[in-house]
């Protein structure tokens, strides 16, 4: 049998790089308007009202955030070019952002 490297393992329906404690941030109503600075993954929890996240402008990384909570409340990302604005309204709804240094794309 040969041994594959690298699997990405699957995390509440996320397929991509294993999330590290220090790439990873948990945001509430209260941190609204949130900007994205060093974090790649983001939980967002509207529970206690509508998120608003900043998506850097001039980034060239990759972003996943998902909505936590089952609220009407969305969670609305903003930025420059491409497909943003974009909105999560779904409990465990979420996203992957991909950057060409200039505009957002949805993966």
């Amino acid at each position: 049998m040969e041994h594959v490297e690298n699997i990405a393992p699957v995390h509440h329906g996320y397929i991509g790089p294993e999330p590290l404690a220090d790439a990873v941030d948990s945001i509430t109503a209260v941190d609204s308007p949130y900007t994205i600075a060093d974090k790649n993954q983001i939980f967002a929890d509207a529970s206690g009202g509508p998120i608003t996240v900043n998506v850097p402008s001039d980034a060239q990384q990759t972003l996943m955030v998902m909505k936590t909570d089952a609220s009407a409340n969305a969670v609305t990302l903003v930025g420059s070019g491409g497909q943003l604005p974009f909105d999560l309204t779904n409990q465990y709804q979420s996203v992957q952002l991909i950057s060409d240094g200039s505009n957002w794309y949805v993966v």
